[in-house]
């Protein structure tokens, strides 16, 4: 745990309660505070908390008001007999805080404590009496000092991860979210998350949706089925990827295919991504179809199929491409996507999304066109790494209620943490649930390292 302490008045930054915390495992941030100057003390404990991102504020005597006055967001504060009276505007504090206060203090009354915690409507666990002087320096206080710091922040992570008013829908509905060997499942909308292993499907498995039955798909010799959806009336439809015979220097390795069914699976029709010849394409630049293998592929009504692939990075400028039927494979259509990730999403309107970092692409005709529409991310208060927001895993439930799956990346670009989002409406804003332990394996970017799944 990463603790910023906050010295009070003509104390030092090497005090006992600093040294009991390290002892006991914290990485302490300790800046020196001036005794003169309030204002310039708030603004060295603000650059402090602003540069090192601590898990938890405590703050002893000035400190405690110096704590106050700081902008902390959602990181919890732990105050031992905190001078607020004395220094500084701030007369309550935030839900979660924890007070540790003497009845023995010779400086700072128990009453002020008492009195804040009341302006600030904190149940009455959130004062703990202890100690027998203003310093709070004996072996019982400084115990309840660091069990301070474990329950504020506890509850810190709870607050984070409670739900949202999203009218009902959230609370009946069971999430699982899989990241890497984990699945996380919560019944009551991601305020507790009950977290089991799972075996992590091999690459040569597809992502499967709707009833698509792993047993019952298409054998491919020398390939594998990359995506796979069956709908409840029986249409449906796989796109993988065979070894490409052809030995033309510039050919891909593998060759995408397509196989579509109106039968639940019983049979599939194979069609090879060069006998689409989707309508478009002859007159377009696109220099990389057939495609090795399809990027992704939505099934969102019964006969509309949509694939989506990318230039190889071999390209100077490499594009996103997409293909689409609307009579079940019979004809196709092209559409350039342009700079964009292939990604894509549908809603319960009809509309097709092209995910990408704050904004879709976004079409309401079917695929004809597409227009950029920007979207926001509400990250927490105490999320301080990179700010990426691709969305990944889309799923609506209703024309408005929808959720996805967000990566935290940390400073260095390794990932730190999946968020689990959630719009209210019809993904203009997202909002933050939960956050989850990142895949601990691989590449977050490969095909079962994330899901996201709702009943």
């Amino acid at each position: 745990m990463k603790s910023l302490f906050l010295h009070g008045w003509q104390s030092t930054s090497s005090g006992i309660k600093q040294t009991y915390l390290k002892d006991h495992g914290h990485q302490v941030l300790n800046p020196g505070l001036p005794d003169d100057d309030f204002d310039a003390a708030v603004r060295i404990a603000q650059a402090e908390f602003d540069q090192g991102h601590p898990d938890v504020v405590v703050g002893s005597s000035r400190g405690g008001a110096v704590a106050m006055n700081i902008k902390t967001g959602s990181t919890p504060l732990v105050l031992l007999c905190p001078a607020w009276k004395d220094w500084g505007t701030a007369k309550t504090v935030k839900a979660g805080t924890i007070i540790l206060h003497s009845k023995a203090d010779e400086v700072i009354p128990l009453a002020d404590s008492q009195e804040l915690r009341r302006n600030s409507g904190l149940p009455e666990s959130a004062l703990v009496v202890v100690g027998t002087d203003h310093r709070l320096a004996d072996p019982e206080s400084l115990a309840k000092m660091l069990e301070g710091c474990e329950i504020a922040l506890t509850e810190a992570v709870k607050s984070v991860a409670r739900p949202i008013d999203v009218h009902g829908f959230v609370e009946s509905r069971r999430i699982t979210v899989c990241s890497g060997q984990y699945a996380h499942s919560s019944l009551d909308g991601g305020n507790t998350w009950v977290t089991t292993l799972r075996e992590v499907p091999g690459n040569d498995l597809p992502v499967s949706r709707g009833l698509a039955n792993v047993a019952g798909l298409p054998q491919l010799k020398n390939g594998a089925c990359d995506f796979a959806t069956v709908l409840d009336n029986g249409f449906g439809a796989v796109a993988g990827h065979e070894d490409n015979a052809s030995t033309a220097a510039e050919s891909p390795t593998s060759l995408a295919c397509l196989f579509v069914t109106n039968d639940s699976g019983i049979s599939w029709e194979r069609l090879d991504a060069p006998e689409l010849s989707p309508r478009g394409l002859a007159q377009s630049e696109c220099s990389s179809w057939p495609p090795g293998r399809f990027e992704a592929m939505l099934v969102p009504a019964p006969g509309q199929i949509i694939l989506s692939w990318e230039d190889p990075w071999l390209f100077d400028c490499p594009m996103s491409h997409l293909v689409l039927s609307h009579d079940g494979g019979k004809s196709w259509h092209y559409n350039v996507l342009g700079v964009s990730n292939p990604d894509l999403a549908h809603d319960l309107d009809g509309r097709l999304l092209c995910l990408n970092n704050g904004y879709y692409l976004l079409s309401d005709d079917g695929g004809a066109t597409w227009r950029r529409e920007e979207f926001h991310i509400e990250w927490p208060a105490s999320y301080h790494n990179k700010k990426v927001s691709l969305l990944r895993h889309v799923v609506f439930v209703d024309r408005n209620l929808g959720y996805a799956l967000i990566v935290h990346w940390s400073k260095d670009m390794s990932v730190s943490g999946v968020g689990l989002v959630v719009t209210t409406d019809n993904g203009r804003i997202w909002q933050h649930v939960a956050t989850l332990p990142g895949p601990n394996y691989g590449d977050v970017n490969s095909r079962h390292a994330l899901s996201l799944r709702l009943q």
